[in-house]
């Protein structure tokens, strides 16, 4: 893994050197891939990764660590990292930075302390100057942020209080109508445990740790016979 990630460093390097973008922001994504090592190791105890497909986009130098969250550039409906999204005649119907092709930024959330609203509102505001300087638009092109996580499924307001990090955070997004299963995303972002192959077993909640809010949350949940799911939904990052 490590003669990748030095093979890569060059080669992202002389990439952001062509698009401006300032050393201290490409060594900040770079280190992605030893935070997702040491997840590994603490969930399964041996060296490796298990997000094989984020990691190519930091080593690609595609994603961004601004602040407490991680930003990436894309194109609706071009890439695999579009979101759970309106339909296509819809989307055309929704306008500019709705529409497949439209240029988007990926907000996507790492492991790395509270997410504090106040932080949240920092990484965002660098990420409006950041792509406008990094990735410019047209004066009148409309640019989406969005989001596709379980982080956003709005059942989690039911459980948390209403001045949690987490509800804070999901409603500074519009969601997009639908929704997928997610019970394995949610498991393994909090615990970094995934369910076993017969399913979500009262033995297997009771496994689980309680100390946080959100771990409570997410096990009475499964308790109660719910679901937790990946929402999508998307911000007007032009507009901040």
């Amino acid at each position: 893994m490590a003669h990748v990630f030095l093979a890569t460093v060059p080669h992202t390097q002389e990439w952001h050197l062509a698009r401006g973008i300032p050393d201290d922001v490409s060594w900040a994504s770079l280190v992605d891939l030893g935070r997702h090592m040491a997840i590994h190791r603490r969930a399964y105890g041996a060296t490796g990764v298990d997000a094989a497909w984020w990691l190519s986009l930091c080593l690609r130098g595609e994603a961004f660590d601004l602040g407490r969250l991680q930003f990436t550039y894309f194109a609706l409906g071009r890439s695999d990292d579009t979101p759970w999204w309106y339909p296509w005649e819809e989307a055309e119907k929704l306008g500019d930075g709705f529409r497949r092709g439209d240029a988007c930024i990926g907000v996507h959330i790492p492991e790395s302390g509270p997410m504090t609203p106040e932080a949240c509102d920092e990484s965002f505001r660098q990420a409006a100057v950041f792509f406008d300087n990094h990735f410019p638009a047209s004066a009148q092109e409309r640019r989406l942020a969005t989001c596709w996580s379980w982080l956003l499924d709005d059942q989690l307001a039911n459980w948390l209080p209403e001045a949690s990090n987490v509800v804070r955070f999901q409603r500074r997004f519009e969601l997009v109508p639908g929704s997928l299963g997610s019970d394995g995303n949610a498991l393994s972002f909090v615990f970094r445990k995934q369910p076993p192959p017969e399913g979500v077993t009262e033995e297997f909640l009771g496994s689980l740790p309680a100390r946080t809010t959100l771990e409570r949350a997410l096990v009475s949940h499964l308790r109660a016979g719910g679901e937790w799911c990946s929402r999508s939904g998307w911000v007007d990052l032009s507009a901040s």
